[in-house]
């Protein structure tokens, strides 16, 4: 988080590890006993605390997704992928896109800045075709670089809409200097809290 810059301020993770971790077990838990039932709200919470604990800067972000609405999508999304042979899927990533950042929000002096996303079909056919050919001529080697790929593809198809006055935004979070996110004086938490998979 702390290399995605807005107007050269860092956004920046303060999750507790043990708690989101006693958390990710008690979904799991629940995930099991319901025969799998519970995975869109087990993938609802987690994307809450991830986000609950994302920092723009001094600004706290907030997420909103409800996992009957998620449920609905997947169901939906699915249902529509098998109907159509496969063809649906790029619009199904959409979207999955579109419902776990259009419910991100920024609250500002009790204003609520929201996440609109530009994403189209056709844009994330490129980034998976392109991402799968990287991994796939070097064997595996290039992952991480579609990885990069993929969360730029984030970062550049997400605007901010609303009012906001970006004066009072004050540099906050640390910039962790390498890929463990740990810095000289923080060596907890590390992570890859923004998982996305490789689209």
């Amino acid at each position: 988080m702390s290399k995605t810059l807005y107007r050269g301020i860092r956004f920046g993770y303060r999750g507790n590890k043990k708690s989101f971790t006693l958390s990710l077990f008690r979904y799991a838990i629940f995930t099991l006993i319901t025969l799998g039932f519970y995975y869109p709200w087990l993938v609802n919470n987690v994307r809450k605390y991830i986000y609950g604990n994302t920092m723009f800067g001094n600004i706290k972000v907030e997420f909103n997704g409800k996992g009957i609405d998620y449920a609905f999508e997947l169901l939906k999304g699915c249902f529509l992928c098998v109907l159509t042979l496969g063809i649906y899927y790029f619009w199904f990533k959409k979207i999955l896109f579109n419902f776990f950042y259009e419910n991100m929000s920024f609250n500002i002096d009790d204003q609520l800045v929201r996440v609109k996303t530009n994403v189209t079909a056709g844009k994330i056919f490129k980034l998976i075709a392109v991402n799968w050919l990287i991994i796939y001529f070097t064997l595996g080697l290039g992952y991480p670089f579609a990885k990069i790929r993929s969360m730029k593809f984030i970062a550049d198809n997400l605007e901010l809409y609303g009012n906001i006055d970006l004066d009072k935004v004050m540099q906050t979070e640390e910039n962790y200097a390498n890929a463990t996110g740990d810095t000289e004086t923080d060596i907890d938490d590390s992570g890859d809290f923004f998982d996305m998979d490789v689209f």
